[in-house]
This record gives C-alpha cells, sequence and structure tokens, in this order.
C-alpha cells in the first residue's frame, strides 16, 4: 500500500467518522447483547455452584414421618455412593422478639467432630458455645440485620408440647449466619402461625430433646466435581437416592417394630399394676358394704313399727277428713242454697222492677202508634187530592194544544206571507219570532208594539235584515234624503282625537251611507240597504257611543219622517209580528205546562211507595204493641209463682242449718284424740331419724372411697387405653428422599435461571440479526458511494486486491473495535446489572463475569465476517465495472409516473414538496425498504419486549384474578377433617369464610412427549359449586368450560404439551398408582401448574374408588394481612391441618419471581431502545450522505433551511410510520414465537399484548426518529450550495 493510499484511506475514516461510529455502535450492541445474556445464565450457574460447593450444600435429603435414628445414620452411612452423612433436627416455632411473635424455624449446629453438610458462614460474631446461645440467619440484611447480635429470642408458651421440643426457652443472638440451605429470600411454608417463615435460627443440638433426628442431610460421591444442573450430576444423585430408598422399607419396618415393641412392653406393666390396684380397692369396698348392711336391718325394723302406728293414724285421719269434707260439702250447699234463695230474690225483685218500667213504655208506643196512623191518613188524603189536581190541568193542556194545533196552520201561512213581504227567508223569521217569544216568555213583557220596539228588537236579534221586497220610487227617494242628513251628521263628527281604528269605521259608515244616497232605483237601494245591514252588524258596535247616539239619533228621525202610507205599512208589519210572537208564546207556555205537569205526576207516584210503606211500618208496630202487652200481663203471673216458691225455700234452709251445728261438735272431739297419737308417733320417728342419718353418713364415706377408687382406676385404665389406640394409629413410618429439587431456594433459583436462559437464548438473536442487516446495509452503500474513488483507483492501475483492502480494512476495523467494546460491556455489565435484580431474591456471593470465547468467537466473530464479508462480496461486485464506467456516477433512475399521479384529483391538490417526496419514497425502492426494514426490526424488538413483560405479568392477573377465585386453601391430613370436627366447623359454620367448598388434591406423574410432567388432580365435591372458586373457561373464545358429569377438564399448556384436545382421550394415574382413561371434556385456560378437574362421579368411574377429600377452598370476607395471620394461626393449631395456602402469598412469590424477570426485560427494552436509535440515525446518516448534491441544488433553488429540513425529514418520518406499521405487526409474530419457545414445562405465559404496549413501542420508534432527524438538522446546515456546482469527483 502506497503513502498516498494510506493517505486516501485515513483520509475516509477522518471523513465517514459518523458512519465508523454508527457501525462500531451497531457492532457493539448486537455482540454484546448476544454474548452477554447469552453469558449471563452461565456465569449466575457457575456462580451458585461455587457457592454451594463452598458450603458443601447437600445432594439428598432424608425426613420419616416417624423421625430418624442413630442406626439409621448409621444404616445410609454404609449406601454405596454416600460420602457424608450429617444427622439434624428442626422445628416451626413462635418466638418473641422485642415485643414481637415471629413464625420461626429453629435447626440444630451440627456436631463438632461432623460440620461438613451445608457449612454456617459466619458474617459477624462468633457461632453458640453452650446452651441458650443462637445465631441468625442473615438472608438479605447482611449489613443491617433485624435481629442483631445481644437480641434475646423467647421461645413462646403457645407452642405446642414444648418440653418435648426443647429444654431451653431463651436464646441469646450470638452471630449472623449464611446458609446455603437459605440462600432464596424465600421460605417453605411453617406448620405454626401464619404458616410464613420469617426468621431461621440455629441452636445446639443438645438444646432439642426429640428422641428422634429431624432429617439426615447426604452428599454424593464425585457429586462435589459435577456441574449440579448438569445430566451427570443428575444421574450420579439419582443413583445414589434409588439406593438410598432401596433400604428404607428395611429401615421403615425396624423403626415402626421398634417403637410398637417399646409401647407394647410399657402398656403391659401399666395394665399389671391396673389388675393389681383394682383389687385391693374391691376387698376394702366390700368390707364397709357389709357394716353398712347391719345398720339397715335395724333401722327397717323400728321403721315397720313407725309405719305400722303411721297407718292407723292415717286411717283416724283419712276418716276425719272424710267427715269433715261431709260437713263442708253440708256447709257448702247450705251456702249455695242461701245464695241461691238470695239471687232469686234479687232476680224477682228485679222482674217486678223491669215489669213496672214496662207499663210506660207500652202506653208511649201506644201513643206513638196512634199518631202515626193520623198522618198517614193525612197524606192519602194529600195523595188523593194530587192526583184530582193532575188530571184537572191535563184536561186543560189538552184543550190548549187542541187550539194551538188548530192555529199551527195560521201561524205557518203568516210566517210565509210576512217573509216575502220583508224580503227574508221564512226559516229566519221564524228563528226571530221563537227569540222573540223565549225573550217576552222570559222577561215578562209583550210582543214589540211599535216601529221603535221592533227595531230594537231587531238591532238585539242581530241576524235578521228587513229590507222591503217590493219598494216604491218614493220610498226609494225618501231614504236616499234620509241617507244625504245622515252623511252630514256623519261629517259633523269631529274624528282628530278617535283612534285610527275607529276612524276607519266611521270611514266605512260613510261609505255605505253614501251608497244607499247614490241609489236611484229600487234595485240599487236593495243592494245598498243590504250592505250596509251586514257592516252594522259586524263593525258598528266598534264605534263610540257617541257616534251611534248620533246615528241612532237620525235614523229615528227617519223614521218619524217616513210617509203616512209607509208608516201603515209598518205598522202592519208590527201588529204582524205581534200575532205570531203570541202564537209561539202559546206555544212555550203548553210546553211549559206540561213538563210541570210530568214532574207533578212524577212526584205524586213516587210518594205512592212512601204512603204503602208507612202503613206497613203502622201495622207492623200495632203487632209488636199487642204483642209485649201480652208479655207483660204474662209476666205478671209468673213473678207472682215466684215469690211464693222463695218463701218456701227459706223456711227449709233454717232446719239444714241446725243439723250441720250437731255435726260439727262430733268432729271436733275426734280431732282431740288424732293429736294425742300424732304426739307419739313423732317421738319414734325422730329417734328413727337420728340413727338414719348415721347410717347416711357411713353410706356417703362408703361412695367417697368408692368413687375415688374408681376414678383412680379409670383415670389408669383411660390413659392405658389411650396408650393402646395411640400404639394402633401409629402409621407405618414413610421415608422421604429429596434432592435440591425439594429445596426452596435451589428450585426457586434453577426455575428461574431456566426461564432467563430460555429469554436469553431466543431474543438476541433477533436483536443480532437486525444488527447485522443494518451494518451489511452500511458498509454495502458506503462501497456503492465511492464507485468514483474506485474508478479513479482501478484507472491509475490499483489492483482490485488492493482496493478492496481500503474498504475491508474500514470495515474490519469498526466491527473489531465493536466486538471488543460489546464483549466488555456484555461480559460485565449486563451479568451484573440482571445478578443485582436478582440479589432482590437471593443471597449469594459477587458473581463470576468472566471473559467467555466460545460466546466471543460466535456473537464477534460471526458479525466481523458477516461485516467484512459482505464489503467483500459488493467491492468484488462494483470492481468488475470499468474504469470509465466507475468514474461516471450512476443514471439516476427513470422518472416514471407512481401510482399517485394517476389519482388525478389527489395530486393535483398536492404540494411541489409533496409530490417530490412521493416519487423518492417510490423512485428509490432499495433505500425505501432498507430503511423499513430496519425500523420494523427494532419496533418489532420493542413490542417483543413489552410483550414479554405483558406476558410474564398476566400471569398474575389472569391466574389468580380471572381464574381462581378463592382466598385460601387448607390441606388436611383426614379425609373426615373436611366432613365435620374443628377444621369443619371453623370454614362452613363461622364468619371466618364466606363460602367453602371441598375438594380433593392429588399429585402425580404424567408421561409427556419430553419425559415426564408434574400433574395435579382437582376433584370439587359440589361440581354446581365449582364455578364460585374457579372459571374455567377457554382463553380466546372465553367460552365456558363447564365441569359435568362426562370427561374431564385439562389446563391449556398440558393439552398443547400432550398434542391433546377436546374429544381425545387422555390417561391419568392418580395418588394410588391406579391408570384409567378419560374423555377430554374441554381445555381451560390457565397459568400455574398442570391441573386435570374431574367431577366426582367421573373419577369413580375411571378409577373405581370415590376420591379422598384432603382440602377445602375458601374465599374470606376479608383477605388483609392480619384477617390471613389470624386464621392462619387459628388452622395451624388444629391437629388435622396439614398446611395453608393464601392465594395472597401465592400471588407476592409469583411476583417475586418475576421481579428480576422484568429487569430482564427492562435491559432488553433498553437494548433495543439503542440499536433503534443508532439504527436510525444511520440510516438517515447514508441517505443524507447519498444525497448531498440534491440537497444543496435545492438550496440552490431558494429553499430555506426549514424547508431543506422538511424536504429531507419528510421522507424519513414517512419511512418511520411505516416501518412502525410492519414493526408493530412483525413485534406480535416476534412475541409469540418467543413465549412459545421459552415457556417451561409447569408455566404457561400470556398470548396477549396489551394496546399500551404497542403504543410505547411505536412512540419510542417515533422518539428515536424525532431525535435523529433534529440531529441530522446541524448535518444539513451544512452542507455548501457550492456542492452542487463540483463535477464528480
Amino acid at each position: 500500500m502506497t503513502r498516498s493510499y494510506r493517505k486516501n484511506t485515513l483520509r475516509t475514516f477522518k471523513n465517514t467518522l459518523s458512519r465508523f461510529a454508527a457501525v462500531f455502535a451497531i457492532v457493539a450492541l448486537g455482540v454484546g447483547f448476544l454474548a452477554g445474556l447469552n453469558g449471563t445464565p452461565i456465569d449466575m450457574k457457575e456462580s451458585m455452584e461455587r457457592y454451594m460447593d463452598d458450603a458443601d450444600f447437600y445432594d439428598l435429603r432424608v425426613v420419616s414421618t416417624l423421625g430418624l435414628t442413630d442406626e439409621d445414620v448409621a444404616a445410609l452411612g454404609q449406601v454405596d455412593g454416600v460420602r457424608e452423612v450429617q444427622p439434624g433436627y428442626s422445628a416451626d416455632l413462635l418466638v418473641e422478639a422485642d415485643g414481637d411473635t415471629i413464625v420461626s424455624r429453629a435447626h440444630s449446629l451440627p456436631a463438632p467432630d461432623n460440620n461438613t453438610i451445608n457449612r454456617l458462614r459466619l458474617v459477624d460474631g462468633r457461632l453458640p458455645a453452650a446452651s441458650g446461645e443462637c445465631v441468625v440467619e442473615a438472608g438479605a440484611m447482611e449489613l443491617n440485620p433485624t435481629y442483631p447480635i445481644g437480641t434475646q429470642l423467647v421461645v413462646s408458651s403457645a407452642n405446642e408440647a414444648l418440653d418435648t421440643k426443647l429444654n431451653t426457652t431463651v436464646y441469646t443472638v450470638v452471630g449472623i449466619v449464611h446458609n446455603a440451605n437459605y440462600f432464596s429470600f424465600e421460605r417453605e411454608p411453617a406448620s405454626v402461625g401464619n404458616g410464613t417463615v420469617k426468621l431461621v435460627f440455629y441452636i445446639p443440638q443438645q438444646d432439642f430433646v426429640f428422641e428422634a433426628y429431624t432429617e439426615i442431610y447426604l452428599t454424593a460421591e464425585g457429586a462435589l466435581a459435577q456441574d449440579s444442573l448438569g445430566d451427570d450430576y443428575r444421574d450420579t444423585v439419582d443413583a445414589v437416592k434409588a439406593r438410598v430408598e432401596g433400604i428404607a422399607e428395611a429401615r421403615c419396618e425396624a423403626r415402626y417394630n421398634g417403637i410398637v415393641a417399646e409401647a407394647r412392653a410399657e402398656l403391659d406393666d401399666a395394665w399389671a399394676e391396673y389388675n393389681d390396684a383394682k383389687a385391693e380397692a374391691d376387698q376394702q369396698l366390700a368390707d364397709a358394704a357389709a357394716e353398712l348392711a347391719d345398720g339397715r336391718q335395724q333401722l327397717a325394723d323400728g321403721q315397720r313399727e313407725v309405719d305400722d302406728g303411721e297407718r292407723q293414724y292415717a286411717d283416724g285421719l283419712n276418716e276425719l277428713a272424710s267427715n269433715e269434707a261431709l260437713l263442708h260439702d253440708g256447709a257448702a250447699q247450705l251456702a249455695e242454697a242461701e245464695a241461691q234463695l238470695q239471687a232469686a230474690e234479687a232476680q224477682l225483685q228485679a222482674g217486678e222492677e223491669e215489669l213496672a218500667a214496662n207499663a210506660p213504655r207500652l202506653e208511649a208506643a201506644r201513643r206513638q202508634l196512634e199518631d202515626g196512623q193520623a198522618q198517614y191518613e193525612a197524606g192519602l188524603r194529600q195523595y188523593n187530592d194530587g192526583l184530582a189536581q193532575l188530571d184537572a190541568a191535563e184536561k186543560q193542556l189538552a184543550e190548549a194544544k187542541a187550539q194551538l194545533d188548530a192555529n199551527a196552520a195560521a201561524y205557518e201561512d203568516g210566517i210565509r206571507t210576512m217573509a216575502d213581504a220583508m224580503g227574508v227567508d221564512a226559516e229566519q223569521l221564524d228563528a226571530f219570532i221563537g227569540w222573540l217569544a223565549q225573550s217576552c216568555d222570559a222577561n215578562g213583557t209583550q210582543p214589540p208594539q211599535n216601529a221603535e220596539e221592533l227595531w230594537q228588537a231587531l238591532q238585539e236579534y242581530g241576524d235578521l235584515t228587513i229590507i222591503p221586497a217590493d219598494m216604491t220610487q218614493e220610498q226609494v227617494d225618501a231614504i236616499r234624503t234620509q241617507a244625504g242628513d245622515l252623511l252630514a251628521v256623519i261629517d259633523a263628527i269631529p274624528t282628530d282625537t278617535l283612534p285610527e281604528e275607529q276612524k276607519q269605521r266611521l270611514q266605512e259608515a260613510r261609505a255605505h251611507i253614501a251608497a244607499i244616497a247614490d241609489a236611484a232605483d229600487p234595485a240599487a237601494m236593495r243592494t245598498a240597504l243590504q250592505s250596509a245591514a251586514d257592516w252594522v252588524q259586524q263593525s258598528a258596535p266598534e264605534l263610540p257611543d257617541e257616534i251611534r247616539d248620533r246615528l241612532n239619533a237620525a235614523i229615528e228621525t227617519w223614521w218619524a219622517s217616513l210617509p203616512e202610507d209607509s208608516k201603515k205599512q209598518l205598522d202592519e208589519f208590527v201588529a204582524g209580528v205581534g200575532q205570531l210572537t203570541q202564537y209561539r208564546l202559546g206555544l212555550l207556555q203548553y210546553e211549559k205546562g206540561a213538563a210541570q205537569l210530568a214532574a207533578g205526576r212524577a212526584e205524586l207516584e213516587a210518594n205512592a211507595p212512601r204512603l204503602a210503606e208507612a202503613k206497613a211500618q203502622l201495622d207492623e208496630g200495632w203487632q209488636q204493641y199487642n204483642a209485649g202487652l201480652a208479655q207483660y200481663e204474662a209476666g205478671k203471673q209468673q213473678l207472682a209463682s215466684a215469690r211464693a216458691q222463695i218463701e218456701d225455700g227459706w223456711a227449709t234452709l233454717q232446719d239444714k242449718k241446725l243439723q250441720m251445728a250437731d255435726a260439727r261438735r262430733q268432729i271436733n272431739d275426734a280431732r282431740g284424740r288424732l293429736r294425742d297419737a300424732r304426739s307419739q308417733l313423732d317421738d319414734a320417728k325422730a329417734a328413727i331419724a337420728e340413727n338414719l342419718q348415721k347410717l347416711r353418713d357411713g353410706e356417703i364415706e362408703y361412695e367417697d372411697a368408692r368413687a375415688e377408687a374408681d376414678r383412680q382406676l379409670a383415670d389408669a385404665r383411660a390413659q392405658i387405653e389411650d396408650g393402646e389406640a395411640a400404639l394402633r394409629e401409629v402409621e407405618y413410618p414413610t421415608w422421604y428422599v429429596w434432592d435440591r429439587s425439594k429445596n426452596v431456594s435451589y428450585a426457586s433459583f434453577t426455575a428461574n435461571v431456566d426461564k432467563l436462559t430460555a429469554i436469553t437464548t431466543i431474543f438476541p438473536v433477533f436483536f443480532f440479526l437486525v444488527a447485522a442487516l443494518v451494518v451489511s446495509t452500511t458498509m454495502t452503500r458506503m462501497v456503492e458511494e465511492e464507485r468514483l474513488q474506485i474508478g479513479t483507483l482501478k484507472a491509475l492501475g490499483y489492483s482490485d486486491a488492493a482496493i478492496m483492502q481500503k474498504y475491508l480494512l474500514y470495515a474490519f476495523t469498526a466491527a473489531a473495535a465493536g466486538t471488543v467494546f460489546g464483549l466488555a460491556v456484555g461480559f460485565k455489565a449486563f451479568p451484573s446489572i440482571i445478578w443485582s435484580a436478582y440479589s432482590m431474591m437471593y443471597y449469594m456471593p459477587s458473581i463470576a463475569t468472566p471473559w467467555r470465547l466460545g460466546q466471543a468467537l460466535f456473537a464477534g466473530g460471526t458479525l466481523i465476517a458477516l461485516t467484512v464479508g459482505i464489503t467483500a462480496l459488493t467491492c468484488r461486485t462494483t470492481l468488475r465495472e470499468n474504469p470509465a464506467a466507475l468514474m461516471l456516477p450512476r443514471a439516476p433512475k427513470a422518472g416514471k409516473r407512481i401510482l399517485l399521479e394517476r389519482i388525478t384529483p389527489l395530486w393535483r391538490r398536492l404540494p411541489f414538496s409533496w409530490k417530490v417526496t412521493c416519487r423518492n419514497l417510490l423512485r428509490y425502492k432499495k433505500r425505501f425498504w432498507m430503511t423499513v426494514i430496519g425500523v420494523t426490526g427494532c419496533t418489532s424488538l420493542l413490542v417483543a419486549g413489552f410483550g414479554i413483560s405483558d406476558s410474564l405479568n398476566s400471569i398474575i392477573t389472569k391466574q389468580y384474578g380471572d381464574i381462581y377465585h378463592y382466598d385460601l386453601l387448607t390441606i388436611v391430613t383426614k379425609q373426615e377433617a373436611t366432613e365435620s370436627g374443628p377444621v369443619h366447623d371453623y370454614l362452613y359454620n363461622t364468619d371466618n369464610a364466606a363460602e367453602s367448598l371441598t375438594v380433593a388434591m392429588e399429585s402425580t406423574r404424567q408421561d409427556s412427549p419430553d419425559g415426564e410432567m408434574d400433574v395435579y388432580l382437582m376433584i370439587p365435591e359440589d361440581t354446581d359449586r365449582f364455578a364460585d372458586f374457579a372459571d374455567l373457561h377457554e382463553r380466546i373464545s372465553r367460552k365456558e368450560v363447564p365441569l359435568g358429569q362426562q370427561g374431564v377438564v385439562v389446563t391449556e399448556k398440558m393439552a398443547k404439551t400432550l398434542g391433546i384436545a377436546a374429544g381425545d382421550t387422555l390417561t391419568l394415574t392418580n395418588s394410588d398408582d391406579r391408570t384409567a382413561d378419560f374423555t377430554v371434556s374441554g381445555v381451560c385456560e390457565h397459568y400455574v401448574s398442570n391441573y386435570v378437574y374431574i367431577s366426582p362421579a367421573v373419577y369413580e368411574a375411571g378409577f373405581g374408588e370415590a376420591p379422598r377429600y384432603n382440602a377445602i377452598l375458601s374465599i374470606l370476607p376479608s383477605d388483609d394481612e392480619p384477617a390471613r395471620d389470624a386464621i392462619s394461626a387459628d388452622l395451624l393449631a388444629m391437629e388435622q391441618v396439614a398446611s395453608l395456602s393464601f392465594t395472597l402469598d401465592n400471588v407476592a412469590q409469583v411476583l417475586n419471581m418475576l421481579n428480576s424477570i422484568d429487569a430482564v426485560v427492562v435491559l432488553i427494552i433498553v437494548c433495543a431502545a439503542s440499536l433503534a436509535f443508532v439504527v436510525l440515525y444511520n440510516l438517515s446518516n447514508i441517505n443524507i450522505a447519498e444525497r448531498v448534491k440534491e440537497i444543496a441544488t435545492i438550496k440552490v433553488l431558494g429553499f430555506y433551511d426549514p424547508e431543506v429540513y422538511a424536504y429531507v425529514n419528510r421522507e424519513s418520518v414517512v419511512l418511520t410510520l411505516i416501518g412502525t406499521l410492519f414493526g408493530l405487526a412483525g413485534g406480535i409474530l416476534l412475541h409469540s414465537f418467543i413465549i412459545r419457545t421459552v415457556e417451561v414445562d409447569a408455566v404457561m405465559f400470556g398470548r396477549e399484548v396489551s394496546g399500551m404496549s404497542f403504543v410505547y413501542a411505536a412512540a419510542l420508534t417515533l422518539l428515536f426518529s424525532t431525535l435523529v432527524n433534529l440531529v441530522m438538522q446541524r448535518l444539513l446546515k451544512r452542507i455548501s450550495m457550492v456542492e452542487s456546482m463540483k463535477a464528480p469527483e
């Protein structure tokens, strides 16, 4: 390489520093992310492995339901493959410290000569040296322990059977330690208090008083050198575990036989002692019973003599009582008779008084009846007179009606004749006559007697206008003359003060009168008069009173001035109207008389029933009066007879009273004799009572002695029988051999590392691919930009290899530098960040973060090789052209119409700048797709990152909110506890639980394509109520999946793992190793663990046995912490409760696990966001670099800086929006692939991405696009307009 070429190469590095930095950053992000996240789980595993190896963490833990003995320890030590054996004690206790009661677990410190397994690491203080001292497990509080050295821990007296657990109850904290058994802050459930261990402490072994060890820890030969998460370790431990389980049966039998033999011997000794004590007590009681029997015989003889005297005395008393009773009866009868006589006397007197009082009433009734008879006869006379008057009136009306009928024809003729003469309709005239007759009848006046009265009536009626039909010329002239006078009157009326409306009416009146004055012949006059009359009816009332009075006066003068023949005709007309009116008045009076007559007759007819009713009442009254008079006479006779009978009764009563006095004297004599006999008997009874009291005192002493003996014997027998029952109930012991997977800390850590491994294996690959794509694009575009230099160098004689060397060096330098930096950050920063997040859950030493050659070569080597390889291929393709072609700029894309140009209305309305943007977007397709693909990849990574967080968090919200509705799961030791007893009463019959349901829970293993999987069977006792505790439904359709009497319901994760669906057959094994086939009736949404829900009938039909109910689901009225603690303390104090599980505790446990995973997800999102920024920056930078001349040209054309920015950035924004939309869709697919890939067997992650995650991803992408555009403005501003003038270099 010549010196000038080296300078050119350096100049290229300098001029494209931003592009070099972009390639460096993209490679660093891609390599660091891939290598760092892939190496983090390995670092965590190795750190955990080193920590456990340092503490010699156990490989196997053995526990037994009846404890473990030294013989068991020795037997385990002889098992092939066992390296170390360490027994120990532990107990769950309630401990008081600083006024608080803490649920604690006490462990024994290993013996000094056997402190090899689970070694404690002393953090502060010292280890216990004497009884009463302890060390506490520090957990996350190494620097600030909750129970510092010097704290006094007092084991609460509330612990059951405390004397069988510890011989010391007060401990002083002398040190703080760590133990690999508890490197997770999550604890195993406790059997006391609220069921959650808050404190772990270690005390000397001699402080425990257990007769057997509670656990034995083992380590396996060769396991320490193996990876505890590897297959070799599992094979080694499983082999030792199998051999330990092989001796379990023999050790259980020996333990059981030893316990039974020891207990049997103790019981036999107790029975012998019981029988000896019982025989001695029986003899002493028999002697005392004989003495008491002699005393009873002597008392019985004396009692017989007293009883004979008592009988004689009783006979005398009975006879005396009988006689006294007879005497009392006689006296009572006499008193009763006297009372009866007195009552009869009173009744007789009352009857006489009543009879005397009834005489005036009868007389008053008679007089009242006579008055009523007189009134009735007067009314009857009035009724008859009224009938006569009505008959006379009807006769008169008939005569008037006949006269009216005779004049009716004349009336009709008169109406027609007068109507013709007046020139009006006959019906109108008849209506006027009818109105006039009614008015005269109503007012009591006569018909009109002259023309003035008739005119007044016509004015009042208003609906009739009289205009003569055969008017003469003389009459016409007279009317015209009068009309002229009226005009003079109207003209003389002042109008200045009149309202406008009244002025108009006055003008209308003058117009009508003027028309009358102008009428020259009768026909015209009739027309003018008719029009004037109509106007008067309608509008004349609106004229002022003064004007109307003047007009009326003028009209009256006109009437007076009429010719004599006109007056004569008018008088005849008035007379005719009067006659017609008189006829109509007669007709009205007839009609009124007929109506009055009908009303009178109706009134008389209505009174007729009243008279008949009055007559009936009078007749009934006379009958009652006569009957009462007869009763009065009969009563007088009865009273006289009763008076005679009462006199006879008084005489008889006096005789009987004398006889009763004699009998009373005889009874008093007999009573004296009986008193003497009573005195003698009382003396004899007093002597017997004294002796009887002595006998009873002896019997009481005897009974007391006997009861005490029986009590002592019963107590002894009960104790022995309790021992017998306990011996019979001694269950055959069971050994449980658990490996590390049963340790809560180890299992939690490995589960989290597995999840992290799954995420860090899949996600970084896509991240890496996006980075590789962008780097390849960048280098390809760089080579194409420098075609002119490549052509020039080639023309100058440089070889292809020499020319290619520059670009390969550039690509290798940027990629290698980015790789080194990315590996440094990835291997050091990423594990430390993730481990700091996990430190919220675990205690371990600082994580080891070595450089890992495999991950470094894979991540860095791949990306370097890809970058250099793409650069080489691009150079080779470019170098195939001849120098002349290379020194010419590429021909611009051929201009052609784009699709939008064919939409004329839209294209015509677009501004010029938008038209250019649309053409550039669609013309340069390579640039379009590279930018869209880059943005799509970054947005997809962001959506997937946020979606993973949604999927993890939905485990809690859906499993424990949408599916499970119960708050507490109580596991019991016996099925009877779910049917009756304290546990059943506490959860079913009190307010502690709002609702409870009994279920059966079984844990089994199920074959799966990848081996075996844990499966839980849940069988609710009442399937109808099960929906209140668990909502079984399909995930997508939300369709309910009921638990019926046919088939089983499996969880979605289990169904997908086994490849089954509704209608398929599933083979299950229950806890008794019975196997049965079931039909899957439905698949339900479920996220935690693999469950199969079965109805009791289906379970029994399949397995041939009824389910054993061992759990109770409960919905609590309040699930706050104090309520849970109280319920937990109450239930765990009951012997039949095995364990408790609160839903909120499960939620907290899952949250602890997800918090650390969330931290990893946040790291992924931050890295994806950084990659998005770098990618957008790089693509924008390349876009501007390729268009420098174009941008300089538009500046020359007069574009201002803001217009230039908009010209370039508009394309960037549109491409970003398109890429974002594609990225949102691609993010769904990427998220779905990652979630399905990283899931573990026992957990199903959520499948949905929340709407806000899409919003966040799109917002971040657009934010970075905006920031990049702002940064690019500086670059655009530095482009000089001179660039457009330069020739291609």
